[in-house]
């Protein structure tokens, strides 16, 4: 499963696109916290909850974040 995700990464990086992978740990139904803050490397663990509501919000803001492009995010 890693070794898929490199190759995926690497053409990704090796496109003329702007792109953005978005890397939540645990999706959950809960409700939002209104305090996801993304960062552009992993700061936690993969066990990390994120509400889908926080998620949703998150894909929204860094859609049009040219500090994002080329760069995956964490919530």
């Amino acid at each position: 499963m890693i070794r898929e995700r490199h190759r995926q990464d690497a053409v990704l990086a090796a496109s003329n696109l702007d792109w953005t992978v978005i890397r939540p740990g645990i999706l959950t139904d809960g409700p939002p916290a209104h305090t996801l803050t993304p960062v552009l490397s992993p700061h936690r663990s993969l066990l990390a909850r994120t509400s889908r509501h926080d998620l949703a919000h998150l894909l929204l803001a860094v859609l049009n974040a040219p500090a994002t492009h080329r760069h995956s995010v964490y919530p």
